[in-house]
Protein backbone atom coordinates (compact mmCIF):
# COMPACT_ATOMS: atom_id res chain seq x y z
CA UNK A 1 0.00 0.00 0.00
CA UNK A 2 1.56 3.65 -0.91
CA UNK A 3 1.33 6.77 0.49
CA UNK A 4 -0.75 8.91 -1.43
CA UNK A 5 1.93 11.68 -1.38
CA UNK A 6 3.88 11.40 -4.49
CA UNK A 7 7.44 12.54 -3.03
CA UNK A 8 10.06 10.26 -4.77
CA UNK A 9 13.24 8.73 -3.04
CA UNK A 10 16.78 10.56 -4.82
CA UNK A 11 17.68 6.72 -4.97
CA UNK A 12 16.12 3.87 -3.82
CA UNK A 13 16.51 0.55 -1.51
CA UNK A 14 18.31 -1.99 -2.73
CA UNK A 15 17.16 -5.76 -2.71
CA UNK A 16 20.28 -6.27 -0.91
CA UNK A 17 19.68 -4.14 1.76
CA UNK A 18 16.49 -5.24 2.61
CA UNK A 19 17.36 -8.84 2.50
CA UNK A 20 19.92 -8.29 5.24
CA UNK A 21 17.51 -6.36 7.48
CA UNK A 22 15.03 -9.55 6.92
CA UNK A 23 17.95 -11.42 7.87
CA UNK A 24 18.15 -9.73 10.85
CA UNK A 25 14.45 -10.09 11.38
CA UNK A 26 14.54 -13.72 10.87
CA UNK A 27 17.46 -16.14 10.79
CA UNK A 28 20.00 -14.25 13.02
CA UNK A 29 17.49 -12.89 15.15
CA UNK A 30 18.43 -13.27 19.08
CA UNK A 31 16.18 -12.34 21.72
CA UNK A 32 19.40 -11.36 23.78
CA UNK A 33 20.96 -9.37 20.94
CA UNK A 34 17.99 -7.71 20.40
CA UNK A 35 17.51 -6.62 24.17
CA UNK A 36 21.80 -5.28 23.80
CA UNK A 37 21.13 -3.42 20.48
CA UNK A 38 17.74 -1.19 21.75
CA UNK A 39 19.99 -0.52 24.45
CA UNK A 40 22.73 0.55 22.60
CA UNK A 41 19.93 2.59 20.45
CA UNK A 42 18.44 4.39 23.51
CA UNK A 43 20.01 7.67 24.64
CA UNK A 44 17.82 7.47 27.63
CA UNK A 45 19.41 4.63 28.52
CA UNK A 46 23.28 5.47 27.64
CA UNK A 47 23.68 9.21 28.38
CA UNK A 48 25.78 8.32 31.05
CA UNK A 49 28.24 7.36 29.02
CA UNK A 50 28.68 10.58 28.25
CA UNK A 51 30.48 11.58 31.43
CA UNK A 52 33.32 9.15 30.37
CA UNK A 53 35.05 11.53 27.99
CA UNK A 54 34.00 14.24 30.41
CA UNK A 55 36.08 13.01 33.20
CA UNK A 56 38.82 12.20 30.63
CA UNK A 57 38.85 15.50 29.58
CA UNK A 58 38.46 17.15 32.94
CA UNK A 59 41.61 15.13 34.00
CA UNK A 60 43.36 16.11 30.80
CA UNK A 61 42.80 19.87 30.27
CA UNK A 62 41.18 20.87 33.79
CA UNK A 63 37.41 21.49 34.08
CA UNK A 64 37.63 25.16 32.66
CA UNK A 65 38.71 23.67 28.96
CA UNK A 66 37.13 19.98 29.79
CA UNK A 67 33.73 21.35 29.66
CA UNK A 68 34.73 23.87 26.95
CA UNK A 69 35.62 21.11 24.48
CA UNK A 70 32.51 19.49 25.77
CA UNK A 71 30.37 21.79 25.03
CA UNK A 72 32.03 22.33 21.54
CA UNK A 73 31.56 18.51 20.99
CA UNK A 74 27.64 18.77 21.64
CA UNK A 75 27.55 22.18 19.20
CA UNK A 76 29.47 20.22 16.72
CA UNK A 77 27.12 17.26 17.30
CA UNK A 78 24.13 19.53 17.08
CA UNK A 79 24.76 20.85 13.54
CA UNK A 80 25.45 17.53 12.36
CA UNK A 81 22.06 16.38 13.86
CA UNK A 82 20.37 18.80 12.33
CA UNK A 83 21.70 18.09 8.57
CA UNK A 84 20.75 14.97 8.59
CA UNK A 85 17.77 15.40 10.23
CA UNK A 86 16.36 17.94 8.49
CA UNK A 87 18.14 18.45 5.50
CA UNK A 88 19.29 15.65 4.19
CA UNK A 89 16.68 12.96 4.98
CA UNK A 90 14.05 15.31 3.56
CA UNK A 91 15.97 16.00 0.51
CA UNK A 92 16.44 12.58 -0.28
CA UNK A 93 13.38 11.10 1.11
CA UNK A 94 14.49 7.17 1.00
CA UNK A 95 12.24 4.99 2.98
CA UNK A 96 12.85 3.31 5.97
CA UNK A 97 12.65 -0.84 6.78
CA UNK A 98 9.59 -0.02 8.23
CA UNK A 99 8.13 1.81 5.06
CA UNK A 100 9.39 -0.30 2.61
CA UNK A 101 7.49 -0.27 -0.38
CA UNK A 102 5.71 2.77 0.52
CA UNK A 103 6.55 6.48 -0.81
CA UNK A 104 7.72 8.78 2.57
CA UNK A 105 5.87 12.04 3.20
CA UNK A 106 7.47 13.04 6.67
CA UNK A 107 10.73 12.66 8.35
CA UNK A 108 9.20 9.67 10.22
CA UNK A 109 9.66 7.21 7.48
CA UNK A 110 12.60 8.47 5.89
CA UNK A 111 15.88 6.71 6.49
CA UNK A 112 19.25 8.27 4.93
CA UNK A 113 21.14 9.33 6.56
CA UNK A 114 21.11 7.39 10.03
CA UNK A 115 20.99 10.47 12.63
CA UNK A 116 22.60 7.99 15.36
CA UNK A 117 25.54 7.24 13.08
CA UNK A 118 26.21 10.43 12.22
CA UNK A 119 26.00 12.25 15.32
CA UNK A 120 28.31 9.13 16.97
CA UNK A 121 30.96 9.19 14.50
CA UNK A 122 30.97 13.03 15.15
CA UNK A 123 31.74 12.72 18.52
CA UNK A 124 34.07 9.93 18.21
CA UNK A 125 36.30 12.14 15.67
CA UNK A 126 36.20 15.05 18.04
CA UNK A 127 37.22 13.39 21.16
CA UNK A 128 39.16 11.08 19.63
CA UNK A 129 41.56 14.08 18.66
CA UNK A 130 41.65 16.02 21.96
CA UNK A 131 42.21 12.66 24.25
CA UNK A 132 44.57 10.95 22.09
CA UNK A 133 44.54 8.27 19.49
CA UNK A 134 44.22 5.55 22.43
CA UNK A 135 40.71 6.48 22.58
CA UNK A 136 40.15 5.88 18.87
CA UNK A 137 39.61 2.17 19.49
CA UNK A 138 36.75 2.56 22.25
CA UNK A 139 34.80 5.68 20.82
CA UNK A 140 34.81 4.19 16.99
CA UNK A 141 33.74 1.02 18.29
CA UNK A 142 31.03 2.44 20.28
CA UNK A 143 30.17 4.13 17.30
CA UNK A 144 30.19 1.05 15.11
CA UNK A 145 27.80 -0.54 17.90
CA UNK A 146 25.34 2.25 17.97
CA UNK A 147 25.36 1.96 14.08
CA UNK A 148 24.88 -1.41 13.94
CA UNK A 149 21.94 -1.64 16.23
CA UNK A 150 19.87 1.12 13.85
CA UNK A 151 20.27 -1.93 10.72
CA UNK A 152 19.93 -4.77 13.97
CA UNK A 153 16.53 -3.23 14.91
CA UNK A 154 15.15 -2.67 11.28
CA UNK A 155 15.03 1.52 11.73
CA UNK A 156 18.05 1.73 9.23
CA UNK A 157 19.24 0.05 5.88
CA UNK A 158 23.08 -0.13 5.99
CA UNK A 159 23.67 2.46 3.19
CA UNK A 160 22.10 4.73 5.73
CA UNK A 161 24.39 4.29 8.46
CA UNK A 162 27.36 4.23 5.95
CA UNK A 163 25.75 7.35 4.52
CA UNK A 164 25.64 8.83 8.64
CA UNK A 165 29.11 7.86 9.35
CA UNK A 166 30.61 9.40 6.56
CA UNK A 167 28.97 12.54 7.45
CA UNK A 168 29.98 12.34 10.70
CA UNK A 169 33.15 11.92 10.06
CA UNK A 170 32.99 14.70 8.19
CA UNK A 171 31.31 17.37 10.12
CA UNK A 172 33.90 16.21 13.06
CA UNK A 173 37.09 16.97 10.96
CA UNK A 174 35.72 20.13 9.59
CA UNK A 175 34.67 21.16 12.57
CA UNK A 176 38.03 20.25 13.97
CA UNK A 177 39.84 22.56 11.28
CA UNK A 178 37.35 25.16 12.45
CA UNK A 179 38.41 25.36 15.82
CA UNK A 180 41.69 25.29 15.12
CA UNK A 181 41.24 28.22 13.03
CA UNK A 182 39.64 29.97 15.81
CA UNK A 183 42.14 29.15 17.99
CA UNK A 184 45.02 30.72 16.11
CA UNK A 185 42.89 33.59 15.20
CA UNK A 186 42.15 34.26 19.40
CA UNK A 187 46.10 33.98 19.95
CA UNK A 188 47.06 35.98 17.22
CA UNK A 189 44.95 38.46 18.78
CA UNK A 190 46.25 37.94 22.08
CA UNK A 191 49.77 38.13 20.98
CA UNK A 192 49.05 41.69 19.09
CA UNK A 193 47.42 42.86 22.45
CA UNK A 194 50.46 41.58 24.64
CA UNK A 195 52.83 42.79 21.72
CA UNK A 196 50.95 46.27 21.78
CA UNK A 197 50.93 45.84 25.40
CA UNK A 198 55.15 45.01 25.87
CA UNK A 199 55.98 48.14 23.16
CA UNK A 200 54.15 50.40 25.36
CA UNK A 201 55.71 49.63 28.69
CA UNK A 202 58.85 49.36 26.64
CA UNK A 203 59.01 52.74 25.33
CA UNK A 204 57.83 53.94 28.99
CA UNK A 205 60.49 52.40 30.70
CA UNK A 206 62.73 53.82 27.67
CA UNK A 207 61.25 57.52 29.10
CA UNK A 208 61.27 56.72 32.27
CA UNK A 209 65.74 55.71 32.14
CA UNK A 210 65.95 58.96 29.68
CA UNK A 211 64.68 61.32 32.55
CA UNK A 212 65.99 59.42 35.22
CA UNK A 213 69.46 59.57 33.64
CA UNK A 214 68.91 63.12 32.93
CA UNK A 215 67.76 64.02 36.27
CA UNK A 216 71.08 62.68 37.55
CA UNK A 217 73.09 64.33 34.92
CA UNK A 218 71.79 67.27 35.71
CA UNK A 219 71.89 66.96 39.47
CA UNK A 220 76.01 65.75 38.96
CA UNK A 221 77.19 69.35 36.99
CA UNK A 222 74.76 71.29 39.49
Amino acid sequence: MQSENLQEPLFPVFVWEHGIVEIFKGALYNQYVYEGMKFLSDFSSTWWLILIPLIALVKKYGSKIGFSLIGLTGVAVLVCDMISYRLIKAMVARQRPDFYGEICAASECWGFVSSHASNTFCAATLLTAYLGRKWAVPFYSLATLISFSRVYLGKHYPLDVVGGALLGLLIGVGALALFDWLKERWRQKVNKVQFQEKKAFARHTFFVVVFTAIFCLISIFY
